[in-house]
């Protein structure tokens, strides 16, 4: 996707302002403000979301929020070539909290690369080995977080640690970080965690979080103000501005979706004439069909692809009818069509793939507003024998046996782990 409008999603960048985000920031703002006056036992708070619904940009703001107060942030991100300790130690350098430049050791790369060697004398002569294997390496992020707590605590400067993409961490990560926390509460000691992650790594944190020291705060899709406020602001920061008919067509279409929002006013900006910061409305739906297009075919075809077969019938189902369902409904829908062995475990599954959400009274909804779209756009005609979408890959029939199996038909002011929402209208 080309750079070019205020919209881009430049690496790194905030590129939707998070204006949007007034009550998971009012929210936040008051966590934090009870870590630094010991008034909480839960010293963490996890934001939980899919896909595209703006997790990182609500805690890059966070971060550049609680700064301006005078707080000491380390903003934690694990990546392929630095883990869990490795990224906390180096974000809790105390230069690195002030807002300096990170310190790079130059044989971090060389030792991450080499895990040990070992010299042996046998009958054929000396030999020597060596385990390439990285295992996590520097303290314990336990102790890590004990000892930020600690330093907070001489200073008379709370701290928060703001870590984005907790599904990079291993559930023993997980237990180490809340473990510290714990202890942390236990001592008082003004430092608070507030992190992002999926469905999946909500799930993972529950199971780690013996002390129940974090609260979790569901992320959803924006309410019409809040996408229009988003839309009209950010292209403000460039001096430009939506008619009505532009401002409708984006926001209608990105179903209070951040990433949709973004991708659509991105493309109208790029269809609008060089030099243009007047987006009309037919700027607005050139943008709009080719934002579609790209979503199709980046995210919907390609994640439908990915699926077997069980998941494409509960995707389908879920597609023609109520936008939530209950497990219940689908499985009752599903006994007069296509058999599903199990939608328990084909419902689980979609979940961990953030393809659809559990909402808060138990029922299941997509994760993307456009999923259902797509599915109703490209699959077969009502009645068709064969119930799957045109786009769906061709099944493999490996000998007789797998042929006859394929033909039988087969968030207020209370947090909670399971139970809130933090969007104040409940829209879906």
């Amino acid at each position: 996707m080309a750079y070019g409008s205020p919209f881009s999603p430049r690496p790194g960048a905030a590129t939707v302002a998070p204006r949007g985000r007034g009550t998971e920031t009012a929210l936040a703002r008051r966590f934090v403000t009870d870590v630094a006056h010991a008034q909480v036992e839960t010293n963490g708070l996890m934001f939980a979301g899919s896909r595209g619904i703006g997790k990182s940009t609500l805690l890059r703001g966070l971060a550049t929020d609680l700064r301006s107060m005078g707080w000491r942030v380390a903003e934690v991100r694990v990546s392929e070539s630095l883990s869990a300790n490795e990224a906390l130690r180096d974000s809790l350098d105390s230069a690195r909290m002030r807002g300096g430049a990170r310190f790079r050791d130059p044989v971090r790369n060389l030792r991450k690369s080499v895990r040990g060697a070992s010299l042996s004398v046998g009958l054929r002569g000396p030999s020597a080995s060596v385990d390439i294997e990285r295992p996590d390496r520097g303290p314990q992020i336990a102790k890590l977080v004990v000892d930020a707590g600690e330093q907070a605590r001489r200073a008379a400067r709370p701290a928060v640690i703001v870590i984005d993409d907790l599904d990079r961490w291993s559930p023993s990560q997980l237990r180490q970080l809340c473990e510290g926390l714990s202890e942390c509460s236990r001592a008082r000691h003004p430092v608070g965690v507030i992190a992002a992650g999926s469905a999946a790594a909500d799930a993972d944190l529950a199971k780690a979080d013996r002390g129940q020291v974090f609260d979790v705060a569901r992320l959803d899709v924006l309410n019409p103000s809040e996408a229009s406020a988003v839309l009209r602001d950010t292209a403000a920061t460039v001096g430009g501005s939506f008619d009505q008919r532009a401002h409708d067509t984006v926001v209608n279409f990105s179903q209070g979706h951040p990433l949709r929002l973004q991708l659509a006013a991105h493309e109208a900006w790029r269809a609008a004439p060089h030099g243009a910061l007047h987006i009309t409305g037919q700027a607005a739906q050139v943008g709009v069909e080719r934002a579609r297009a790209k979503l199709d075919r980046q995210i919907h075809g390609a994640i439908w692809n990915s699926l077997p077969r069980s998941e494409q019938v509960v995707m389908q189902t879920l597609a023609d009818g109520h936008p939530t369902q209950s497990r219940t409904s689908i499985e009752a829908r599903l006994s007069a069509g296509p058999r599903v062995a199990n939608v328990e475990s084909a419902v689980a599954a979609l979940i961990r793939k953030n393809v659809v959400k559990e909402i808060p009274d138990g029922r299941i909804a997509f994760t993307d507003p456009g999923t259902a779209e797509w599915v109703l756009r490209n699959r077969p005609p009502a009645g068709s024998a064969n119930h799957v979408l045109q786009a769906s890959p061709p099944a493999k029939q490996i000998g007789s046996a797998q042929s006859a199996a394929s033909a039988q038909p087969t968030r207020p002011a209370t947090l909670g782990r399971s139970q809130h929402s933090t969007n104040p209208t409940n829209e879906r």
